[in-house]
């Protein structure tokens, strides 16, 4: 299946749960979301098969680096808990689903899901989709905040959205100290916050300048 069939599925199957999820912030947790995902995936055409008949074209949980598996792209460090992307970095970073032939998938997707923005996570998703060394052709992180209550407002709306620019922006020159950024990548970036009545709003990042816009936009 070529990267163009991937990219409408995955558009689909994003929109799709940004628009519906509606989960009780009580009991949701990010396992509801990824086994959700999963079946979508499944459900438009592509394959996770455990027999061995045929090729998977769905990889849950796939390393960017595992020797054993002769998947050697980025490995990482972790400094004060955080991951950091660098040239003798000794474990793999996991990624939610990877798209296409596992050794080289052309598609890597990251979901979170939490009660409230959390930087450090959000910003692990980010190294990992971003990073040159990594083969995606096309990167997806959606990260769905389910607020108890009302949705985000006054000041503390104020904080999400520079806290979503500013984890953006501060994960770009650190990998450029280990490969120049791939031009050739799409990157595909969402922040959905949903609050118990149902009341959502999006951000989308803007490739072109670089910042985040309400509103659910997906790159050309």
């Amino acid at each position: 299946m070529p990267v163009s069939e991937f990219d409408q599925i995955v558009r689909e199957v994003v929109a799709s749960t940004a628009q519906t999820i509606n989960m009780n912030p009580d009991h949701a947790n990010e396992r509801y979301l990824h086994h959700h995902v999963s079946m979508r995936f499944q459900d438009s055409g592509l394959i996770l098969d455990i027999t061995g008949r045929r090729a998977s074209n769905l990889h849950p949980e796939w390393p960017t680096f595992k020797q054993c598996s002769g998947i050697t792209f980025a490995a990482y460090a972790t400094v004060d808990r955080e991951l950091v992307a660098t040239l003798d970095g000794k474990r793999g970073g996991k990624i939610d689903f990877a798209l296409g032939d596992y050794d080289r998938p052309s598609v890597g997707i990251e979901f979170w899901l939490g009660r409230s923005w959390n930087k450090r996570a959000v910003m692990d998703d980010f190294y990992k989709l971003l990073d040159p060394r990594n083969p995606f052709l096309l990167a997806v992180s959606h990260n769905i905040i389910l607020r108890p209550n009302d949705l985000a407002r006054g000041n503390d709306l104020e904080k999400l959205e520079s806290g979503i620019i500013w984890a953006y922006e501060a994960i770009a020159p650190r990998l450029i100290q280990v490969a120049p950024l791939r031009v050739e990548r799409t990157v595909i970036f969402l922040v959905t916050e949903v609050a118990r009545n149902g009341e959502r709003r999006h951000w989308s990042l803007n490739s072109s300048t670089s910042t985040f816009e309400r509103g659910l936009v997906f790159p050309a």
